[in-house]
C-alpha cells in the first residue's frame, strides 16, 4: 500500500512540475485529475491522502513556476566579450570550435566560432574543460524551428538554461588555468582518460569504449548512432543500471579482498558512486542507476528494506527537484519509464528467473512495449527488429563488450601494456557487430515509418499499454487484448489517415540557400518532391579543416518531415538540375526513404561529373532515372504535370532546370527551378500562355530571373521564394520583390518565414508558415 501511494505521489507531482514549467493544459489537468481519483479510491486515510496529493501537485506546480521565471538571460544583447569557466570539454570538429562557458554572474553561453589557421586550432586543442577563458565577438539568439518535425534547439538549449549562442572568430582570445573545485577536477580527469582511449585505439573502438565506460558518443560515426537508434538498440549505448552494477560489484568485491568489512564497503560505495556518475557522462539514466544504487546502500548499511519502486520514485523526484528541466528530457523519460515498467512487473519476470533466455525475452519486450509512444513521438518510426537484435546484442555486451571495455579503460590507469589483449579482441568484435548494424539499418523492413502522434494519443497509448500488461498479468487476456486493441487503432489511424483526406499539400521547405518541394496529392495518391537542397562550399578545404562528421540536408531536413508526416516513400522525386544547392541532398535522402523514380532533365551536352555522381547514387539506391524534355507529361488523378524545359540544348545549366507546370486540384504551379532570362524568354516563345496561380520565383529571387514579361504572362497570384537568411548573394534581390508587389503577388520567403504550407482544397489556397519574423 505505502509503496503504491508513494509512486503515485511522484507522479503526481511530476504532473505539477511540468505543469509550473510549460503552462496549463488540458492534458496535463486530465492525467492530474485521473491520479487524484486513483488516490482517492485508495481504502486507507483516503481523505488524508487527498489532502497531501492536491498540497504536493500544488507545490510542485509552484516550483515550476519559480524555476520557469528564474530561467532567464541577465546578458544584454549588445555584449560584445564574454568571460567565464569553461563548463563543458571544448569540441573542434575540423575547423569548428564549440564549448559552453559560465559566466562570473552564472549564466551559461554557448561558444561558437570557426577557426582561422592551423596554428590557432592547436592552440585552441589546449584549452580544457574548468579553465577561465574570455572572447571578443557576438551574442546570437538561438534559432527555432524553421521545419515542422525538426528539433527544437531554441527549446533544448533553454532547458538547459542557455538563452545565447557568442559567435566568435576566434581572433581575440585568451585561456589561464585557475584553481578549480573538485567537481572540474573530476570532469578534467575524465577528459585526460577519454583522449588515452582514443589515441591506443581506432576510431570505432574508441568511440564505443567510451561510450560504455564514460557515457561519450561524440566520437561515434552519425551513421553508425543513426543505425544504433533506427534499429532500436541505441539503449546499449546509454550508461545504466547494468554498467553500475558491473563497477559497484567490481569495487564491493576488492574491497571485500582488502579486508574491508561489508558495512565500512557500503559507506565507501556511498562516496565513491557520485564521483562515478560525474565520470560516466551524469545522463539521466546514470543518475537513475547511481541514485538508486546509493539509496539501496543506504538501506543495506541501516539494515532497512525499501520497496524498489519506493527507490525509483524517491530518486525520480529528488532529481527533477535538483534539476526540473530533466522532466523533458528523452533520456530521463525513457531511462525511468522502463525502470518503473520492469520493478511493476518483477513479480511476471521473476517466473521465468531460471529460464535465461524466456526472461530475457520478456524483459525486452516489456521494454520495448512501454517506450512505444515516446519513441514514435521523438522519432515517428517503429523499429521492427528491435526484439530480436536486443536478444542477440544483450547478452553480447553484458558478457562481451561491456567487460572488456571496462579492462581496457581500467587497465590505462596501471599501463598501456595490459590493455594490448583486451583491446585487440575488441578490435575484430567491434567492426563485424557495427557492419551488421549498418547492413541490417538499410534494409527496408527494419523500420516502420508511423508519423508523428499528437500527445493525446501519446498519453493514450500509455494507459492502454499499462492498463493491458496489468491484466495480462492478471490472467485476463482478452480484457488485455481489448486495451491493446487501442493502440494498435491508434497506430493504424496515424498510419492511414492521409489517406482519407481530400487536401493536396505543397510544402516550401526551408532548407537555406537552395530548393526543395514537397508535393503530397489528395488521398497520398502520390508524394513527389521537387530537389532537395544541399550545402554549399566555397574552395577546397584544407585536411585540418574537415569535419568528422559532416552534416547532410537530407538526413538532418528532409528526412524527419518525411518521416514526421508518414510518408514511406517518395514516387517522383524531380531535380531540376546539377547545382549543388538544389540536389546535394538527394544521396543523403535515399538513405532512409525509398524513392521510385527520379525525373531529371535531358540535354545533349555531357553531364558533369557530379551529375553522374548522384545520379550513380540514386540508381543504386533502387531509383530508376528518367530524363525528361519539353513537351514531356503524366496524370494522376485529377492532377496532371507537364514539362515546360529543358529543350535539351541549352549551355548553361541554370536554364537547364526542369520546368514543371503543375495543376493540382484545379490550381495552377509553375516551379522554375534556377531558370534564368534567357530560358524564360525561351517559355514564353514556345507556350505564350503561363498563366498560374502560384509561381516559384526562379533563381531564389536573384535579379537574373522573374523578368518583367515573364511576370506578366504568368500573373501569380502567390509567389514562392527559397532563398537562406543572410546569404551573401543578397536573394531576394529588391527589383525582384518590387515588381512583384506592382502586380500584387502574395509573397512568400523561406528566410522570413520557414516552411510554407499550401494546403489546396475546394480550389482555394491556403497558407500557414513556420515563423513570423
Amino acid at each position: 500500500m505505502a509503496s503504491r501511494i508513494i509512486f503515485l505521489f511522484s507522479l503526481l507531482i511530476m504532473l505539477g512540475l511540468a505543469t509550473g514549467l510549460r503552462g496549463f493544459s488540458a492534458l496535463l489537468g486530465f492525467l492530474a485529475f485521473l491520479l487524484l481519483l486513483i488516490i482517492v479510491c485508495q481504502q486507507y486515510r483516503r481523505f488524508l491522502l487527498l489532502f497531501l496529493a492536491i498540497l504536493l501537485f500544488l507545490c510542485a506546480w509552484l516550483y515550476g513556476v519559480v524555476q520557469e521565471r528564474q530561467n532567464e538571460t541577465q546578458l544584454y544583447p549588445l555584449v560584445q566579450s564574454v568571460e567565464g569557466t569553461l563548463i563543458s570539454d571544448p569540441e573542434l570538429d575540423g575547423d569548428q570550435f564549440s564549448a559552453t562557458v559560465k559566466t562570473t554572474d552564472g549564466e551559461k553561453v554557448l561558444i561558437r566560432g570557426r577557426v582561422q589557421a592551423e596554428a590557432e586550432k592547436d592552440k585552441l586543442e589546449m584549452t580544457q574543460i574548468g579553465m577561465v577563458c574570455s572572447f571578443v565577438g557576438q551574442l546570437e539568439i538561438p534559432s527555432e524551428p524553421t521545419n515542422p518535425y525538426q528539433f527544437n534547439y531554441r527549446q533544448f538549449l533553454d532547458n538547459n538554461r542557455i538563452h545565447w549562442i557568442f559567435r566568435t572568430d576566434l581572433t581575440q582570445w585568451q585561456c589561464s588555468d585557475q584553481p578549480t573545485t573538485l567537481f572540474m577536477k573530476v570532469k578534467r580527469w575524465r577528459s585526460e582518460q577519454l583522449q588515452d582511449i582514443y589515441d591506443l585505439a581506432s576510431d570505432e573502438t574508441a568511440g564505443l569504449i567510451a561510450a560504455f565506460v564514460y557515457g561519450d558518443r561524440s566520437e561515434l560515426d552519425g551513421e553508425l548512432l543513426s543505425a544504433y537508434q533506427s534499429l532500436g538498440v541505441i539503449h546499449l549505448l546509454a550508461v545504466s543500471g547494468l554498467h553500475v552494477g558491473l563497477v559497484v560489484a567490481a569495487v564491493f568485491y576488492l574491497f571485500i579482498r582488502l579486508g574491508v568489512t561489508r558495512e565500512r564497503a557500503y559507506e565507501l560505495l556511498l562516496l565513491f558512486l557520485p564521483f562515478y556518475a560525474i565520470v560516466a557522462g551524469a545522463a539521466p539514466s546514470v543518475v537513475r542507476a547511481v541514485g538508486m544504487t546509493m539509496t539501496v546502500l543506504l538501506a543495506f548499511r541501516f539494515q532497512k528494506r525499501l520497496a524498489p519502486i519506493i527507490v525509483l520514485s524517491l530518486v525520480a523526484v529528488i532529481y527533477i527537484i535538483i534539476e526540473p528541466y530533466a522532466i523533458f528530457q528523452l533520456g530521463f523519460q525513457l531511462s525511468f519509464l522502463t525502470t518503473c515498467a520492469l520493478l511493476l512487473s518483477s513479480s511476471t519476470l521473476l517466473q521465468a528467473i531460471n529460464r535465461p533466455l524466456l526472461s530475457l525475452v520478456k524483459v525486452t519486450f516489456l521494454a520495448q512495449l512501454i517506450s512505444m509512444p515516446v519513441i514514435l513521438y521523438h522519432f515517428f518510426e517503429l523499429p521492427i527488429l528491435s526484439v530480436p537484435l536486443n536478444l542477440l546484442f544483450v547478452p553480447v555486451v553484458s558478457f562481451v563488450l561491456l567487460p572488456l571495455s571496462f579492462f581496457v579503460a581500467s587497465s590505462l590507469l596501471i599501463h598501456p601494456g595490459v590493455a594490448e589483449l583486451p583491446l585487440f579482441i575488441l578490435e575484430i568484435i567491434v567492426p563485424i557487430v557495427h557492419q551488421l548494424l549498418l547492413v541490417l539499418n538499410e534494409q527496408s523492413f527494419a523500420a516502420v515509418v508511423i508519423g508523428k502522434p499528437s500527445l493525446n494519443s501519446v498519453f493514450l497509448m500509455m494507459i492502454s499499454l499499462i492498463i493491458g500488461w496489468a491484466w495480462l498479468e492478471r490472467k485476463e487476456p482478452f480484457k488485455a487484448w481489448g486495451a491493446f486493441s487501442v493502440v494498435l487503432f491508434l497506430i493504424a489511424w496515424q498510419i492511414y489517415s492521409p489517406y482519407w483526406s481530400n487536401e493536396a499539400i505543397v510544402t516550401m521547405i526551408d532548407v537555406g540557400q537552395g530548393d526543395s518541394f514537397l508535393i503530397e496529392l489528395p488521398r497520398r495518391k502520390a508524394v513527389y518532391m521537387i530537389d532537395t537542397g544541399g550545402w554549399v562550399t566555397y574552395g577546397e578545404m584544407e585536411p585540418w579543416q574537415e569535419r568528422r562528421n559532416t552534416r547532410d540536408i537530407g538526413e538532418q531536413v528532409l528526412t524527419p518531415i518525411l518521416k514526421g508526416k508518414g510518408i514511406r516513400g517518395i514516387d517522383k522525386l524531380i531535380l531540376t538540375h546539377g547545382h549543388e544547392d538544389h540536389f546535394g541532398g538527394a544521396e543523403g535522402l535515399v538513405r532512409s526513404i525509398k524513392v521510385d523514380e527520379v525525373v531529371y532533365g535531358y540535354k545533349h551536352a555531357e553531364y558533369t561529373e557530379r551529375e553522374m555522381e548522384v545520379l550513380s547514387a540514386l540508381k543504386k539506391a533502387g531509383a530508376s532515372i528518367r530524363f525528361v524534355k519539353s513537351g514531356d507529361q503524366w496524370v494522376i488523378g485529377s492532377s496532371s504535370f507537364r514539362v515546360l524545359s529543358p529543350f535539351g540544348d541549352e549551355e548553361e545549366l541554370n536554364d537547364q532546370s526542369v520546368v514543371v507546370y503543375a495543376v493540382i486540384e484545379g490550381v495552377r504551379f509553375l516551379f522554375t527551378g534556377d531558370l534564368e532570362e534567357v530560358g524564360e524568354k525561351r517559355l514564353l516563345e514556345g507556350y505564350g500562355d503561363l498563366k498560374a496561380d502560384v509561381l516559384k520565383v526562379g533563381h531564389h529571387g536573384s535579379a537574373t530571373s522573374t523578368t518583367d514579361p515573364f511576370l506578366e504572362a504568368v500573373h501569380p497570384v502567390v509567389a514562392l521564394i527559397s532563398a537562406g537568411r543572410n546569404n551573401l548573394y543578397g536573394h531576394p534581390n529588391q527589383d525582384v520583390l518590387a515588381a512583384l508587389e506592382q502586380h500584387e503577388t502574395f509573397v512568400l520567403r523561406t528566410d522570413l518565414h520557414g516552411a510554407v504550407k499550401l494546403t489546396i482544397r475546394d480550389g482555394g489556397i491556403y497558407a500557414r508558415v513556420m515563423t513570423t519574423d
